[in-house]
């Protein structure tokens, strides 16, 4: 009896112990397969490469989070040289949100590189931050030794403030699966302080789960906000494949996010669209996760911290100003433009009175040139970057979806934007652009009113041959008509692709 109970224990433990195992290697595989997926996109032959063709190009811009999920996952590549991207790209550009600076020093954190730099930049978060600023600081806080507890403590106490009835969170609305499963994230390491805080928020989301397993945001299923909840749960370690308050229908959260898994291993954004790039990304987030978690190795941004590159001088006076940049305004142009044109025409008077040529033909010209480059300035809408930039509003009624592929990759990964009624696809690429910094050259048409896109983020037509330049897709399909002629709809994806030759419309060439 007794060699019976126990064979019957060994062929539990046998079968328990399979699970685990073949739980890891699952996620290790399909963590290969989108890796395997990435490279090919970059045409790169091996991860070394492909750091270097595929993400270095874009650092600072959100190729981060792929070389953090690339270095996560255990792949050798040159994390020095991205690291000093990442500098050159801070030099380069001197006006950065502070959730920019963050996502940075995460990845520096990864790599082992800068701490004091990037406890500077935990320092910025405070009262005043906003949600994400508080929840991505207490993330890098968390990533390694930057800041004592008490200092991490005042910001997850912020971050509990703002902790909607529900037990969610949310940038403006009802509570958002994402935002909820960030917060949660960052609280993992203090559950015990804010248990049931943490455990309404948990209820909460399991509340949300679909029958599918998935989770929604904006109604639709999709990858992204199931791929956050994994990761959160995961930081709890809290197994998200056989929980049962994450089990719906006798679907888990791993099967709701692959139901958006296509052959190629890429993931798409909702069911029934294309591959996505930061579907992808996120649904390869979630799968190294659950490997941390596996194998006992912490939550998905908690790093080793040991030093891995070499450490870099990074001003401290260039983070203030990057934060809170000093710029002039439409007002101060204004009065240089007028000064300057005072200048000159004191400068002409005098120089032309001295040499006796002042003549009044050549003095009523230069009187009238100058005056109404002053007359302009006063009527003309003059604005600083930060004017133009700032102030944006992002509210609407309609939930949309864009992105933006240049020659040599994406300038902007896919993402939710909210529109009004009647808005085009044009109002919709002005209102992304703008709020991501992004430039835009364009012209009217006089006599039809058709806006024409010649430029986007520095890349301009003709830049890569005759037939080269910008146009766009609605739901996969090139609509034949101007831009700010295509009204939008509920969840229509706008696609603003760069093409090197002809695109077919309709049997037509455009």
């Amino acid at each position: 009896m007794k060699k019976r109970i126990i064979v019957f224990l060994c062929i539990l433990a046998a079968l328990f112990s399979s699970v685990s195992v073949n739980a890891d290697e699952h996620a290790a595989e399909q963590i290969g397969k989108i890796i395997e997926y990435e490279m090919i996109q970059a045409n790169a032959s091996d991860t070394k490469e492909y750091l270097e063709v595929g993400l270095m190009p874009y650092a600072g811009n959100g190729a981060e989070w792929l070389a953090v999920y690339l270095h996560e996952a255990g792949y050798e590549a040159n994390y020095e040289a991205y690291n000093e991207a990442l500098d050159d790209f801070l030099k380069n550009n001197a006006s950065l949100t502070l959730t920019d600076y963050e996502r940075i020093a995460i990845a520096k954190s990864c790599f082992g590189a800068d701490v004091q730099w990037i406890k500077e930049i935990i320092g910025k978060c405070g009262d005043e931050s906003g949600l994400m600023e508080i929840i991505y600081g207490i993330i890098l806080a968390n990533s390694g030794d930057y800041a004592d507890r008490n200092t991490v403590m005042s910001l997850t106490d912020i971050l509990i403030s703002k902790q909607m009835e529900n037990g969610g969170w949310s940038l403006g609305g009802p509570a958002d699966p994402d935002i909820t499963a960030e917060a949660l994230l960052a609280l993992a390491p203090y559950y015990d302080e804010y248990k049931n805080e943490a455990d309404r928020a948990l209820e909460l989301l399991s509340s949300m789960q679909r029958e599918s397993g998935a989770f929604a945001s904006y109604g639709n299923e999709n990858t992204e906000s199931s791929a956050q909840v994994i990761i959160a749960l995961c930081a709890l370690g809290i197994d998200c494949r056989t929980d049962v308050r994450f089990i719906k229908n006798g679907h888990s959260i791993i099967d709701g996010m692959e139901q958006f898994r296509l052959n190629d291993g890429s993931f798409m954004h909702v069911a029934g669209t294309m591959s996505n790039k930061m579907a992808t990304t996120q649904a390869l987030s979630a799968y190294i996760a659950v490997e941390k978690m596996d194998s006992q190795k912490g939550a998905l941004y908690e790093f080793k911290n040991e030093p891995g590159v070499a450490e870099h001088e990074i001003a401290e006076h260039e983070i203030a100003e990057n934060v809170t940049p000093k710029t002039m305004t439409g007002k101060t142009i204004r009065i240089i433009i007028w000064a300057v044109c005072a200048a000159v025409f004191s400068v002409y008077i005098i120089v032309m009175g001295i040499r006796r040529k002042l003549k009044s033909v050549t003095t009523l010209i230069v009187t009238v040139l100058l005056a109404g480059i002053s007359i302009f300035a006063v009527f003309a809408k003059i604005q600083s970057r930060e004017e133009y930039y700032s102030g944006i509003d992002m509210s609407g009624e309609i939930a949309t979806n864009v992105s933006i592929a240049g020659p040599e990759g994406e300038i902007f990964a896919e993402g939710r934007v909210l529109v009004n009624e009647g808005d085009t696809a044009f109002d919709q690429l002005v209102k992304i652009l703008k709020q991501n910094r992004i430039n835009l050259d364009y012209s009217k048409n006089p006599i039809t009113g058709d806006i024409y896109v010649r430029g986007i983020g520095g890349i301009s037509e003709f830049a890569y041959g005759s037939k080269s330049g910008w146009t766009y897709r609605i739901n996969g399909e090139y609509p034949g008509v101007a831009c700010n002629a295509y009204r939008i709809k509920e969840n229509d994806l706008i696609e603003w692709i760069y093409v090197t030759g002809e695109v077919e419309v309709d049997n037509e060439e455009i």
